[in-house]
């Protein structure tokens, strides 16, 4: 029996997410916001993790109509725990009777679809994966093709419409995963909402943001500071910094470490820096690249496909892949004022015309109502 009478055009939008911090948070955001503001009834049901903002934070990001819905998820595969999930899952999209069940991050895609194909709710179901966890290079060779395989059974037993966030990650879902339906949802930021950046001065401020965790190669970061810092020259980074191995890490480098921010107070920070730096060792299409490129920031990045697609090398950023790279090319942007500046306009510019929410938001909003269509006519 299929519990939802879907009208032509979505009413009831639920988002499943489990990896509740970080970029995933933001895009969770600003998409239950937004379609908040646009009268449909939001709810959100996720995970707890150390990165998640405490409740009283989270009822500050969200906005007041948006309904959240506390559900303990494992991040890793954890049978009986999964087990307890899916059937709290089952119950809760049961109750609520959503027209469109849009899922974020590997756990709550698996766990998601699953819960989804029991209610016969497929055809009204998005995944959206923010990063294959296939791609994960802190893992053994062994535990990526299990996660691949899982995605695949996944895709096999339950299906779903797979909304990548790059180009790169749709282009997997088709050649790894083999979805049967996917589409394009680059991610975006809300352009309109950074503050206007400081004038610069004599101090060169490199920023990164994010959690300090092996996908972000803290010990890149942290090498380049111990190399290229001084009396205006500051290394500082922003997010969750409990990782057990954070000190080693670290904590040796001239690092300023804030640990997580804010929205505005990591906007003035976005705002006060002139590089910003992502060295990390895979990623979807990140929000924190795409945000502090919409500041007006220069770039410096490893060669990943999801960073490729918002930087473009030598004109908006620069791109390394050895640790001598990386300290020649931020050099560069040290000691190069009018390139900083050059690359932080063009990036700005391009973040404006490609990576607006605005234009993000209409695309959600035509894939749901199209999805509430076919439901009618199926």
């Amino acid at each position: 029996m299929n519990i939802s009478a879907a009208p032509e055009t979505p009413g009831r939008i639920v988002h499943v997410v489990e990896s509740f911090g970080a970029g995933v948070l933001q895009a969770v955001r600003m998409l239950a916001n937004d379609q908040d503001a646009r009268g449909l009834e939001v709810h959100v049901i996720h995970s707890s993790r150390p990165d998640t903002p405490p409740p009283k934070e989270l009822a500050q990001l969200f906005s007041p109509g948006v309904r959240r819905h506390p559900l303990k998820m494992s991040g890793g595969i954890a049978l009986w725990q999964d087990l307890r999930t899916l059937a709290g899952l089952i119950r809760q999209l049961k109750q609520l009777r959503p027209d469109i069940v849009h899922l974020h991050s590997s756990k709550a895609g698996m766990l998601g679809r699953a819960a989804a194909a029991t209610l016969k709710l497929q055809n009204s179901t998005i995944y959206s994966p923010h990063g294959w966890a296939f791609l994960r290079t802190d893992v053994s060779p062994t535990m990526r093709r299990i996660f691949l395989i899982i995605e695949q059974l996944a895709e096999r037993l339950f299906g779903c419409y797979i909304a990548a966030c790059s180009e790169h990650e749709l282009h997997l879902a088709k050649e790894r995963v083999y979805a049967r339906s996917a589409g394009l949802l680059r991610n975006a930021v809300a352009i309109p909402e950074m503050p206007v950046r400081r004038d610069p001065d004599e101090h060169v401020r490199i920023i990164t943001v994010g959690r300090v965790t092996e996908q972000k190669a803290p010990w890149h970061f942290a090498w380049l500071a111990r190399e290229l810092s001084g009396p205006q020259t500051h290394f500082q980074w922003i997010g969750d910094n409990q990782h057990a191995l954070c000190d080693t890490w670290l904590g040796q480098a001239p690092v300023q470490q804030t640990g997580p921010l804010g929205r505005e107070d990591l906007q003035k920070a976005l705002a006060n820096a002139d590089i910003f730096v992502l060295l990390s060792g895979w990623e979807g299409l990140p929000l924190a690249l795409i945000e502090a490129q919409a500041m007006g920031l220069p770039a410096l990045i490893t060669p990943l496909p999801g960073c490729l697609e918002v930087v473009i090398p030598e004109k908006t950023g620069l791109v390394a892949d050895t640790a001598d790279t990386m300290k020649r090319q931020l050099l560069r942007l040290i000691e190069d004022r009018t390139l900083r500046l050059e690359m932080g306009s063009a990036a700005r510019a391009r973040m404006k015309s490609e990576f607006s929410f605005e234009a993000y938001s209409d695309r959600v909003w035509q894939l749901y109502s199209r999805m509430a269509r076919m439901n009618v006519l199926t």
